[in-house]
């Protein structure tokens, strides 16, 4: 996860306090079981990806008000908005096929979500 060490953070409860306040402003729930939750804070040093899953899925307030399955955490620092903006846009592309998304539920180590990423590149 993005909270673990070896992750260039600054303070972790913070960046969890300003995940919680970027929610709060609108849902990053898009729809169709995604959600992509994203800030530019202080506390990333580097830009940062996070990928969870949850097979029952969770209520994240999607605008489509269903449940949410596939996560994918991004933080940045403020000062590196050009990489943030290309890889929120190409990760969104890359969501927008069924079939990515389904791989995606159905993979079973870290690993193999890199590598679907990489195949759709």
């Amino acid at each position: 996860s993005i909270l673990e060490a070896g992750y260039r953070i600054g303070n972790r409860s913070k960046l969890v306090t300003d995940f919680v306040n970027r929610e709060k402003k609108a849902t990053t729930g898009i729809g169709s079981g995604i959600a992509i939750p994203h800030i530019r804070s202080l506390q990333a040093k580097d830009l940062t990806l996070g990928f969870g899953r949850s097979t029952q899925g969770y209520d994240f307030d999607a605008l489509d008000e269903e449940p949410v399955h596939l996560f994918f955490a991004m933080a940045a620092p403020p000062y590196d908005d050009a990489l943030y903006l290309k890889v929120f846009k190409s990760l969104a592309e890359m969501l927008r096929y069924d079939s990515f998304r389904q791989e995606l539920m159905s993979l079973s180590c870290p690993g193999e979500v890199i590598r679907a990423i990489r195949n759709m590149e």
